[in-house]
């Protein structure tokens, strides 16, 4: 029984080896797996070369087409410096005291400022740009003079490539419809006191909003004003009506307190100046109609007119000082622009880069016939599953 005990059943111990190659089989490592899948891939690539140079003529040639059917563009740019408006030091100080209690901030900033960073917002207003299109500009392609807006409208080219593929179907049905006559169309103001434009006008205010740039370096301070154009000549008119449009807007709106209050006292000083110059009549008139020994009575009179004619004086001299005055608030109102680089003719075109855009095409058309190379393959494979 003990020797039964002793010598129990034991399992057999089961060891696990590893081993290179089991039946002729010997795993591949994650490096030869690619190498072996970029060999194969263009190995395909190399095979179908043909359709690959195939597709890339067509986008090439599509590019071609594209390229130069995009009508030339000149740009000019102008660079404009603004008047600093405020003192930012004082601003801080004044925020500053405030924070402690010693009085609202008075940074000396007045409210009729425009900050800079409204001028982009100005510049493709509405309002804005349908005084400027209803502004005349020579152009040397018909040497006559038309507005903005006729230029835009009848002498404005379209990308042919894009107008007689994706755009014929439109071309089509404009056949069916009359064209518009500009002089008829124009801006309507109804007895509500709004303000209709018209389509032709609307498209003209469009386009002019995609021919301005306008961007403020925020540490120099300096404006840049970039416009371009299918035409250089009017280019360079339209950048001056710009930046003439925008200082004129500028004056006026900081300057509209200050002009009214100026219209305000020059018309008071022209009535205070009648009345004073109607009354210096009368105490000449009497004076010279009682000339010796005067009465009580003409005496009395004479103060009178005299004390009439001395406060007439007053109000005349106090108004004139004050006239003086809002001229000067005027002029110290008046926001100066300093042109640090005025517009010049642009004697080269600035686009379209028709070599970028071969090179655009024809890089896609490489990659386009290379992807149809690689998953030709996986395409008849699904396919054929569905059949």
């Amino acid at each position: 029984m003990l020797e039964d005990k002793n010598f129990e059943k034991k399992e057999p111990e089961i060891r696990y080896v590893p081993v290179q190659f089991i039946d002729g089989y010997a795993p591949q490592s994650i490096s030869d797996k690619v190498e072996i899948d970029l060999i194969d891939g263009l190995k395909k690539i190399w095979d179908g070369k043909s359709t690959i140079i195939k597709t890339t003529i067509v986008f090439l040639i599509l590019g071609v087409l594209y390229a130069y059917s995009i009508p030339n563009k000149y740009s000019t740019t102008i660079k404009l410096l603004p008047e600093a408006q405020q003192n930012n030091t004082l601003s801080r100080l004044g925020g500053l005291a405030a924070q402690f209690g010693l009085g609202a901030a008075t940074t000396g900033v007045s409210n009729d400022v425009l900050p800079p960073q409204i001028y982009p917002e100005i510049l493709t207003s509405s309002d804005f740009l349908y005084e400027i299109i209803k502004e005349k500009v020579y152009f040397d392609e018909i040497q006559d003079s038309i507005t903005i807006q006729e230029f835009y409208f009848e002498h404005q080219k379209s990308n042919l490539f894009i107008g007689y593929t994706l755009g014929l179907p439109f071309k089509v049905l404009a056949l069916f419809h009359s064209v518009p006559d500009s002089s008829k169309i124009s801006s309507t103001h109804s007895a509500d006191s709004y303000k209709r434009l018209s389509p032709i006008e609307m498209g003209a205010i469009w386009g002019l909003r995609g021919a301005i740039e306008f961007y403020r370096d925020p540490l120099t301070g300096v404006l840049t004003l970039n416009v371009n154009t299918q035409s250089p000549e009017i280019t360079v008119q339209l950048a001056n009506h710009l930046n003439e449009s925008l200082s004129n807007y500028l004056i006026t709106y900081r300057t509209e307190k200050s002009r009214r209050n100026l219209a305000f006292l020059a018309e008071r000083h022209a009535e205070a100046r009648e009345s004073f110059t109607r009354e210096q009549d009368n105490l000449a008139t009497f004076r010279d109609q009682n000339q010796g020994n005067l009465s009580a009575v003409a005496r009395t009179i004479e103060q009178n007119i005299q004390s009439e004619y001395t406060i007439k004086l007053n109000v005349y001299n106090s108004l004139t000082e004050q006239l003086e005055q809002a001229r000067i608030k005027l002029q110290e109102d008046t926001p100066v622009v300093s042109i640090l680089n005025d517009s010049l003719y642009p004697n080269s075109k600035s686009g379209p880069n028709r070599k970028l855009l071969l090179i655009l095409s024809m890089f896609v058309g490489i990659l386009t016939g290379t992807m149809v190379v690689l998953y030709k393959p996986v395409y008849q494979s699904f396919r054929n599953k569905f059949r």
